[in-house]
């Protein structure tokens, strides 16, 4: 589900923390109605952008059966994609939220539990995998492939027929080249570096041009 397919649905939002705040009102501009958090630093009862806490999240990912739309807001790449296969495992649905700013080309392809913030372009036959957020500001160019739980932060530019494994991280400000090939699982882009060429799995980059450091 995409931008505009909400028609003030109601979902439910895993984290009160400052992360919460982002994707309450990415939520909001998507046309969801939130509902209530689940939150493990907050009591029951606190309220948070006028909405409650309902209890705290692993008591939520223990139940047997999940109903309704739910939004991780996470940071953490690994706990994030985990808490999200629980939920859909359980029955719940991960819609993607889709910021009204946001050019999204009619041919993309957009997985589930991703967040496109204000401000980013999606070009032309562009894949992006499930639970993956770009960030404001950045713009993914034609036919390259995101694979599960990227993180483009704000600002970067991501080059033409790239293809992102699992997991990358691209800091802010950052530009990965066309003509780079493929980017490792795990890979990392430190803030304001410039890629041209590919990045192993699990290599660390920094600097322009990009250098590996261990």
């Amino acid at each position: 589900m995409l931008k505009g397919d909400a028609a003030m649905e109601g979902i439910f939002l895993i984290g009160a923390g400052s992360y919460g705040d982002v994707i309450y009102d990415l939520a909001v501009e998507c046309g969801y109605e939130v509902l209530g958090y689940y939150d493990d630093t907050m009591d029951a009862g606190t309220v948070v952008n006028g909405v409650e806490v309902l209890g705290p999240i692993k008591e939520f990912l223990d139940q047997e059966a999940i109903e309704g739309n739910y939004a991780v807001t996470i940071g953490n790449v690994g706990i994030r994609n985990d808490w999200f296969r629980i939920i859909r495992a359980k029955g719940g649905d991960t819609p993607s939220l889709v910021h009204p700013s946001s050019y999204v080309s009619p041919s993309a392809e957009i997985g589930e539990g991703v967040y496109i913030q204000p401000s980013v372009s999606i070009w032309t036959k562009v894949k992006i995998g499930d639970f993956c957020i770009v960030a404001p500001m950045s713009s993914i160019s034609h036919h390259t492939v995101l694979g599960e739980g990227c993180f483009i932060t704000p600002g970067c530019t991501i080059g033409s027929k790239i293809v992102f494994g699992r997991k990358v991280f691209v800091g802010m400000g950052s530009t990965v080249m066309s003509g780079v090939r493929k980017m490792g699982d795990c890979s990392f882009v430190g803030a304001g570096s410039l890629v041209i060429k590919d990045v192993d799995e699990g290599g660390k980059v920094f600097g322009s041009p990009a250098k590996v450091r261990e």
